[in-house]
């Protein structure tokens, strides 16, 4: 259900609200369906995992494609 993933790395230079943000990462998905079953896929929670100890804070921010 992924149609496109891009990362990089926060080069704002606003300083009044990045709370110390280094990194972006964007998941664009087919629909809302496969956004649901991507959280707790099995594959996704075993990727989390093996982040434990390397992030330190995590947003996340779904919002629709218009």
């Amino acid at each position: 259900g992924i149609f496109d993933i891009s990362a990089g790395i926060n080069v704002t230079e606003e300083t009044e609200n990045i709370k110390g943000y280094t990194l972006g990462l964007r998941v664009t998905f087919e629909d809302l369906a496969s956004l649901r079953s991507y959280g707790p896929h099995p594959v996704h929670q075993e990727f989390v995992k093996s982040l434990d100890g390397i992030l330190e804070n995590v947003i996340v921010v779904d919002y629709p494609l218009v």
